[in-house]
């Protein structure tokens, strides 16, 4: 039996290793939560992270904050995020490149991409293609890797700069000698065709095992209360199940991803160790 003392002990000591049990205990959210987007405004990130936001604020209450904090690829804004109070009030929009891609490229990446945070949801890929000048007599993956192993050192491949998915997804294509121009999409890099254009193939119908992931995600500082990873993850749904959501992102070239927390987590440990083998294999400088 336990005595009336032992019992009182007992709950002493739980509230005692527990300093934070009060601030739980309050309903959240209970004050404006700041969404951190590590790049200028205007971009996918940008609007992603207003759209969500803008639909967490009419449904929870309370007013969501974008705050744009771009530089050094993303680092400068998820580091400021890291450093935050694991309570659910600071939040970061990141994207394979600040949680994947800059571990290998910056010399000292001032945080963990996978233990520093924990994982949200994942929200949307961007949509990356092969595409051709429709010069180039070519109008298939399989018809360009012909064309390039009969031309070798004749064609070349454009991306928006160094070190980015699409970059990298080029470099990746060069595994087989596939190199590319611009204008007439051949295929999408993604495991999956697009919801947005299903007649394009992926790279991978033609090259086997060949995918490329670039997501953009939320997450939370390692540490957050699961019950509110739970509360952000279902309104991160939410918004997405939305078809003015989902017509809004298609504008922006973005396909739609919904999964779970645990989901997600698993994504971002499987890209991290992915892009870290694809940059060491090419020796790319980012």
């Amino acid at each position: 039996m336990v005595t009336r003392r032992r019992f009182i002990q007992w709950f002493g000591a739980a509230l005692a290793g527990a300093p934070h049990l009060g601030v739980l205990a309050q309903a959240y959210p209970a004050k404006p939560i700041r969404i951190v987007v590590p790049y200028p405004p205007g971009g996918t990130a940008d609007v992603l992270a207003r759209i969500l936001g803008q639909r967490i604020t009419e449904h929870l209450g309370q007013t969501v904050i974008v705050d744009n904090r771009g530089g050094a690829g993303g680092n400068i804004g998820t580091e400021l995020v890291v450093k935050a109070a694991p309570d659910g009030y600071t939040l970061v929009l990141g994207t394979v490149a600040t949680h994947g891609i800059n571990a290998y490229g910056s010399r000292k990446l001032p945080y963990d991409p996978v233990t520093d945070f924990a994982p949200i949801a994942a929200l949307a890929q961007n949509i990356i293609c092969v595409a051709a000048n429709p010069s180039l007599p070519v109008h298939s993956i399989r018809e360009l890797v012909n064309y390039a192993k009969q031309n070798p050192g004749k064609i070349s491949f454009a991306s928006s700069s160094t070190g980015t998915p699409h970059h990298l997804a080029g470099e990746l294509k060069k595994k087989p000698h596939i190199k590319t121009g611009k204008l007439r999409i051949l295929a999408v890099v993604e495991g999956t065709r697009s919801p947005s254009m299903p007649e394009v193939p992926t790279v991978g119908e033609t090259v086997s095992g060949f995918e490329i992931s670039s997501w953009l995600g939320l997450f939370a500082p390692a540490g957050t209360p699961p019950a509110i990873i739970r509360t952000l993850n279902a309104e991160a749904v939410r918004t997405l199940s939305s078809p003015d959501t989902r017509a809004s992102l298609d504008a922006q070239g973005l396909n739609i991803v919904v999964n779970s927390p645990e989901q997600f987590a698993e994504q971002v440990k499987l890209d991290y160790e992915r892009w870290g083998k694809l940059i060491k294999s090419i020796g790319v400088q980012l």
